[in-house]
């Protein structure tokens, strides 16, 4: 049973990929930019809609930054 949830979500996660890619490829056609601009510009949006995200990402570093003695 678990090998067979793993597998679908393993599909799914491929399926997101190549949704995700075949977007990115047509803004590109599109818009003409290169790709890594377009991701830049989506990861920006995430944060800008999301910032609660970064903060939680943020407390993590400086926790892990504490416990391995930097200042």
């Amino acid at each position: 049973m678990i090998e067979r949830e793993e597998e679908t979500c393993s599909m799914n996660l491929r399926t997101i990929r190549l949704k995700t890619k075949k977007a990115l490829n047509e803004r590109k056609a599109l818009t003409g930019k290169p790709l890594c601009r377009l991701v830049d510009e989506l990861v920006t949006a995430h944060f800008e809609n999301d910032p609660s995200t970064l903060e939680k990402r943020l407390e993590e570093v400086r926790r892990l930054a504490e416990e391995f003695g930097a200042k």
